[in-house]
């Protein structure tokens, strides 16, 4: 079963509470990350089981919904609340966080990864 990790240090304290109580939904990807791969490689589909953890800790089981390409000036407000976010601007910190910050975002292409949760 694949395992879609996230990290405090990406996410921040708010969103980071946010996912433990299963209030998240939606992770935004690059293409060389392990979950797009998998998916373009045909080895995830949409329902899917998948492993959520926090730093390493499971905290539950979703089913991959979909996974849809998006370019950074299409990420929404939609984005940013699934993400566990209050705006497209903290998103988009985030993402700096994460390793998108060696040239502006605008030339990053990104994958909406989105899934539901299933159980603890």
């Amino acid at each position: 079963m694949f395992t879609l990790n996230f990290t405090r240090k990406v996410l921040g304290p708010e969103a980071s509470l946010k996912l433990q109580r299963h209030e998240v939904t939606q992770t935004i990807r690059a293409e060389t990350s392990a979950i797009v791969k998998g998916i373009m490689n045909s080895g995830l589909r949409a329902g899917d089981e998948l492993r959520i953890a926090l730093d390493g800790e499971n905290i539950g089981l979703a089913s991959l919904i979909a996974c849809e390409w998006v370019p950074a000036a299409g990420l929404t407000s939609g984005d940013a609340r699934r993400g566990g976010f209050h705006t497209v601007e903290e998103l988009q910190a985030a993402l700096k966080r994460a390793g998108y910050r060696f040239k502006p975002l605008i030339d990053y292409i990104f994958y909406r990864v989105h899934f539901g949760w299933v159980r603890d």
